[in-house]
């Protein structure tokens, strides 16, 4: 393995952050605050360093692409909370669960929205904007050739083409994510929000982030302006939807949008859980059906907006939004959890395990996704990382209780699956007090949820490979 390739590699992807950065000193000039001096000189040092060492760069193997990966998720949050750290005087480790939040798009926060200056929260939306997209999608638009060294890295975070080759996929990507960002912007200055509280709303509403400007968050949004809750439902689930089926609709291919199987179980699971979550709240709980529907489509389209505290819930509403949360969006999509496409290849495999009860040894079933026969490989890798979050529920919420035991296991659950699937739906659990090892253990959450344990995939391969 090359490491000096995989740092010239990582330097590429550290520019486009470092462009990203010096976006932020031109929103205070525009607002007319104070300039953020540490924000224009680490973006102009990384964006210098970084297009001259990636210069330097290769086509990358499948283990330094998995290490690139790996290693962008730990490097990019911690330059940003270096930044932040400077910025807003806050502990490093609280900054770094901001970044590691806004980057994976979970849309946690331990910082207090309203006493941050208007370019820290321009930021707060950027990371949720750019990191659920990915980083590497707008580096093999901006930086020339990028995308022949690091098409590797492109298919651990976006595994499909929308175009005849990668430059064209990701330019693709960008104009639907720049027009459905657009298009919300106009709605949610329609319905009432200001043009800046509109775009940073909208930028993490498209990208499942769900961070806000406000310290209630889009809860305070629904009191005054009550109307935004129609926009904010439809691009809640815009973000969760496929990249393929969303340029289907841009480009108004209607036809192919309907024959995504994917499509229809996530729609109808969808609106399953989000129905029978506003009733739970309308009979169990005694709120209004439009919270506990509004609830469910965020925590399922893992954007973590809400209304009204989910602290107070019953058990039984939490666990359906833990459900949902655990489902999350589609596949190829800036959504997180176990995805739609997993839960039907396990619902298909589980029904041919009961027909063979009544069937004949000589007949063979076989799994099948949109006319095309799901290998037992795919099968099992699906399965395994279903396994895998699982565990890593179970284990991080048990840890989580042991540390502070004024959790309860189903409130520390809520929340691990809250940071595996970068959701950010919160009963409390996560707050500027809580304590350290309870942060930490959630910024592993929303690492590897983030990754899809691609982490723990490079951890072992390299281990194999040394001893080998």
């Amino acid at each position: 393995m090359r490491l000096k390739n995989v740092f010239y590699t990582l330097s590429g992807l550290l520019a486009i952050v470092g462009f990203l950065m010096l976006l932020i000193p031109l929103t205070d000039l525009l607002v007319g605050d104070e300039l953020s001096y540490s924000f224009l000189l680490i973006g102009t040092v990384l964006v210098i360093s970084g297009y001259v060492s990636f210069k330097k760069a290769q086509s990358l193997t499948v283990i330094e692409s998995f290490l690139v990966a790996s290693l962008a998720w730990l490097i990019i949050p911690a330059l940003s909370a270096l930044i932040l750290m400077i910025e807003t005087k806050v502990a490093f480790v609280d900054a770094f669960f901001e970044s590691m939040s806004g980057f994976t798009g979970t849309g946690f926060t331990v910082l207090t929205p309203s006493t941050l200056k208007k370019s820290i929260l321009m930021w707060r939306a950027l990371m949720q904007w750019t990191g659920e997209l990915g980083i590497v999608v707008f580096a093999m638009i901006v930086i020339p050739y990028f995308y022949e060294t690091a098409r590797a890295v492109y298919g651990l975070e976006r595994p499909i083409r929308i175009g005849m080759n990668l430059y064209e996929t990701a330019r693709r990507l960008i104009l639907v994510y720049l027009i459905l960002t657009l298009l919300g912007f106009v709605s949610y200055v329609v319905t009432g929000l200001t043009p800046f509280d509109a775009l940073t709303h909208i930028m993490t509403t498209i990208a499942t982030g769900g961070m806000s400007t406000y310290n209630e968050g889009y809860d305070l949004v629904y009191a005054y302006y009550p109307n935004t809750v129609t926009p904010f439902i439809v691009f809640m689930i815009l973000g969760a939807l496929n990249f393929v089926v969303l340029y289907n609709l841009v480009t108004g291919n209607f036809r192919e949008v309907l024959k995504s199987e994917e499509l229809r179980y996530f729609i109808f699971v969808l609106i399953i859980l989000s129905v029978v979550t506003g009733a739970t709240y309308h009979f169990l709980e005694g709120r209004d059906f439009l919270s506990g529907f509004f609830n469910q489509v965020s925590g399922m389209s893992t954007t973590g907006f809400n209304i009204g505290s989910l602290k107070s819930l019953k058990n039984f509403t939490k666990s359906l939004l833990i459900l949902g949360m655990f489902l999350g969006g589609m596949t190829f999509s800036t959504a997180g959890g176990i995805k739609t496409l997993r839960l039907i290849l396990f619902l298909k495999k589980l029904s041919i395990y009961t027909e063979k009860v009544a069937l004949p040894p000589s007949v063979v079933k076989r799994v099948v996704i949109q006319n095309q026969i799901v290998s037992d490989d795919e099968l099992s890798i699906s399965f395994r990382l279903i396994v895998l979050y699982a565990m890593s529920a179970f284990i991080i919420s048990s840890l989580i209780t042991l540390f502070d035991s004024e959790y309860s296991f189903i409130d520390a659950l809520f929340e691990t699956v809250s940071a595996l699937s970068c959701v950010g739906l919160s009963v409390g659990v996560i707050n500027p007090t809580a304590p350290l090892a309870v942060k930490i253990l959630l910024i592993l959450a929303m690492y590897v949820g983030r990754l899809e344990f691609t982490s723990i995939l490079v951890l072992r391969s390299l281990t194999t490979r040394r001893k080998r």
